[in-house]
């Protein structure tokens, strides 16, 4: 019925939050890129990246160990696993297993292909080129890091090549018109994933859609200070999961599993998961504000 179609119309919209969000890390590395910068570059990455994703698989992982002894939920948890192991541990710091960090996994990738990827989007029609070989290339192997690595530098090839398109400020009409044509090809994508199934070509929609979505956010430009409750996107996003989990399973022992339980939980859950990581953010950075930046990865 009308339901389905709503809520996937909905899941294809959201779907190009991820993509948009590569290229738009891929524009902010490649922008003022030159080869003398890289080895800072990647410095700079350790530090925002790297630290923060070891830290947090580490902390995912400890957490999945003692939140399954908790007697009534092991059945019910989003993550098993075998009995505590040193390998087991290591082998989730690096990988990620129990944590929504693979984002950041494929971040550091990007960044150490960089020297080689430089060469080929800093001119118009080789980078191109070289971007369609990747989605092509993606589509073909299956494999999700070259699909994503053509967005990321999709990204920096347009900075490079279109710097001034990218900051130009364009006027009501054409914003309207690609509101409404990035609306019409997410319907498009909804449609036809829905009868066909989807599949890797639906990733020449992004290129299209990023740049759309970019001349849309004009009209939300904000022109004032952030407040620092909207500062804490990254925090938010590695510890999420697990205060979820946490807050989730308390409702299924006080509650058990009932219709209103289920109700509470799909609508409670979100808001207090986002209170708890709200004032953990803000004794973090108000009282140990060292702690607060090498888990935040130096972001203030």
């Amino acid at each position: 019925g009308g339901g389905y179609w709503i809520q996937r119309y909905l899941r294809v919209f959201s779907d190009l939050m991820v993509p948009s969000f590569f290229a738009l890390s891929g524009y902010l590395f490649y922008r003022n890129y030159t080869t003398e910068k890289l080895l800072g570059k990647l410095k700079s990455r350790i530090f925002s990246l790297l630290i923060p994703y070891l830290i947090w698989n580490l902390a995912a992982y400890l957490f999945y160990q003692i939140i399954r002894f908790v007697p009534g939920v092991t059945e019910s948890m989003n993550y098993s696993g075998a009995d505590f192991s040193v390998m087991d541990m290591f082998a989730d710091m690096l990988c990620g297993g129990r944590n929504v960090t693979w984002f950041i996994r494929f971040l550091l990738g990007f960044c150490m292909v960089a020297p080689i990827a430089w060469y080929c989007i800093k001119t118009l029609l080789l980078g191109a080129l070289s971007l369609v070989l990747l989605i092509v290339a993606g589509m073909t192997l299956n494999f999700n890091f070259l699909s994503y690595l053509a967005i990321f530098l999709f990204g920096g090839w347009i900075g490079v090549n279109w710097p001034d398109k990218v900051r130009e400020k364009y006027s009501t009409r054409v914003r309207c018109l690609s509101l409404l044509l990035l609306l019409s090809t997410v319907l498009a994508e909804t449609i036809y994933s829905s009868t066909s199934g989807g599949g890797g070509e639906n990733l020449f929609f992004r290129w299209g859609q990023i740049c759309l979505l970019w001349i849309v956010a004009d009209n939300f430009a904000v022109r004032r200070p952030i407040p620092p409750w909207l500062k804490i996107s990254f925090f938010l996003y590695v510890t999420h999961s697990m205060v979820l989990e946490s807050i989730e399973k308390i409702f299924l022992i006080c509650l058990g599993r009932t219709t209103l339980g289920a109700w509470i939980d799909l609508i409670c859950a979100p808001i207090v998961t986002l209170c708890i990581v709200e004032l953990t953010a803000w004794l973090l950075r108000r009282y140990v504000p060292t702690v607060w930046e090498i888990v935040n990865g130096g972001r203030k």
